[in-house]
């Protein structure tokens, strides 16, 4: 199935015009929010849930949801609270994971009229799924992860310690997960506040990412694009970051600094596709995905007691050599180790060459031929689920 291209009509329109031929949009309400979801294939069709990470929104699988209906599923992909076109509520804490996976059970349960469904998830979805696959194990009945392996367990939040290790104020390593974390006090400065309740449910990240939405996202998805490295390299100290302490230069430095042209691009995001999901964040703002962020401490407590529990469920993990998901735990061999020991039934733990961290994008065919063939293998789980729920 040839890649999809976005027509430039409908873009800045009604959310519910869809920019893809055979993707339907429409809003549901569950758990309290409106959520826009894209569906695509057979109403009966085994149902395949796919969760998106950040920044992104349902259009990061635009891909996938045809090449899975195609095969005969029902696929469908909402917008996360907080995403795209559904409700983004004002407190951080409406963004834990017990929250989110609530969301995901209302919408299988109540809007989708299903007991169970296959599960995938990328990046921030990926975490979030691993967390479903946890918390509900009989609604999520095999796994299809993309990036980020396991992590839950632990002997304190993750958030502690990276706090600890990079440091704090001025003098602080910069990394981009506790700039996240980084709340506002009623003056308007910094709280640098990386323990367990923030000083206020905005922050430093969101204003500066929301300032200039499509520069944002371009240096976003450069960063995590492997065709995009040595070009970054070949265009001197000015696009990179100006230096590894908040005192260097702070704010997202770690982001790559280019102009907005768009020869800048990666060659797997078109002009059309940024528009679009420029739009996307024109709506809804960066701050519902940067609560993501300010949650770890809470999915922490919440998924502390399954530390040393491996998940039952068939899982399959797909990530690209180049991404920088995988480099921070230690490469190709970290990563696959992380996945390994959270997983009883690996059906798979597979490395793209020459991809980076958006994989379902960067390598939409491989990625999409993968997807399928897990869900074929692993289809009978849900009629199996269905009948134990009768």
């Amino acid at each position: 199935m040839a890649s999809v291209a976005v027509p430039l009509a409908g873009i800045e329109g009604d959310p519910l015009d869809s920019p893809v031929p055979g993707v339907h949009l429409r809003f549901v309400h569950i758990n309290g929010v409106r959520l826009r979801i894209a569906e695509a294939g057979p109403a009966a069709g085994p149902l395949v849930l796919l969760l998106h990470g950040w920044p992104e929104s349902w259009y990061s699988w635009r891909h996938q949801l045809l090449h899975l209906a195609q095969a005969g599923f029902r696929a469908v992909a909402p917008d996360l609270r907080g995403f795209g076109a559904s409700d983004a509520p004002v407190r951080r804490q409406a963004f834990d994971a017990a929250t989110l996976c609530a969301d995901m059970v209302a919408l299988l349960r109540d809007e989708l009229q299903r007991t169970c469904c296959l599960l995938v998830g990328h990046d921030w979805g990926a975490m979030l799924a691993w967390h479903c696959c946890l918390l509900e194990p009989c609604r999520f009945v095999a796994l299809c992860a993309m990036s980020v392996p396991p992590v839950y367990g632990g002997e304190a939040s993750p958030i502690i310690g990276w706090a600890r290790r990079f440091g704090v104020g001025d003098d602080a390593i910069f990394y981009y997960i506790l700039y996240h974390n980084e709340t506002t006090l009623a003056g308007g400065g910094p709280a640098n506040l990386y323990g367990e309740e923030a000083a206020s449910d905005t922050g430093l990240a969101e204003a500066e990412y929301d300032a200039d939405v499509e520069v944002t996202l371009k240096r976003l998805y450069l960063a995590g694009t492997q065709s995009s490295v040595a070009r970054l390299r070949r265009v001197g100290d000015d696009a990179v970051a100006v230096g590894p302490r908040r005192s260097d230069g702070g704010g997202a430095g770690f982001l790559p600094r280019l102009p907005p042209t768009p020869e800048d691009l990666p060659a797997w995001l078109s002009a059309d596709d940024l528009a679009y999901v420029a739009a996307q964040y024109k709506r809804s703002g960066f701050r519902g995905g940067v609560n993501l962020y300010r949650n770890f401490g809470r999915n922490w407590r919440v998924t502390k007691r399954f530390a040393g529990t491996q998940l039952q469920q068939p899982v399959l993990f797909i990530a690209g050599e180049e991404d920088t998901v995988v480099r921070s735990f230690g490469g190709i061999e970290g990563t696959r180790q992380a996945v390994e020991r959270k997983c009883h039934c690996l059906d798979g733990c597979i490395f793209l060459a020459d991809t980076g961290h958006w994989c379902q994008q960067e390598n939409a065919e491989e990625v999409s031929t993968l997807l399928v063939a897990f869900a074929q293998r692993h289809k009978g789980l849900l009629r199996e689920q269905a009948r134990s729920h009768l």
